[in-house]
């Protein structure tokens, strides 16, 4: 009896971890970009995400940079975190 344990207790295991490995394959990478051409809002519900107003793109924020590359989407025109932007300007 507990040499059929032996034996079971670690297939089981392989299996259950081989399952979950497989069920986190399943979802999708990029949710970010399934909000494309939406609004600023939608897309920035997902803190993960980056939002573009020249080109209505939301895109998976990209952390290896601190800031996102102009190829992605130009600094005056990205969104993180907060849709608004305050622009300041200084008068004489």
């Amino acid at each position: 009896m507990m040499k059929c344990l032996w034996i079971f207790l670690p297939a089981l295991l392989l299996v259950s971890g081989l399952a979950t490995v497989l069920a986190d394959e399943s979802t999708p990478e990029h949710v970010c970009e399934t909000k494309n051409g939406t609004s600023c809002e939608d897309c920035l519900r997902n803190v993960s995400c980056l939002w573009c107003i020249k080109t209505k793109l939301c895109v998976t924020y990209p952390v290896q940079t601190i800031l996102p590359p102009h190829s992605l989407c130009p600094l005056d025109d990205a969104r993180w975190g907060l849709c608004w932007s305050k622009k300041y300007t200084f008068t004489d």
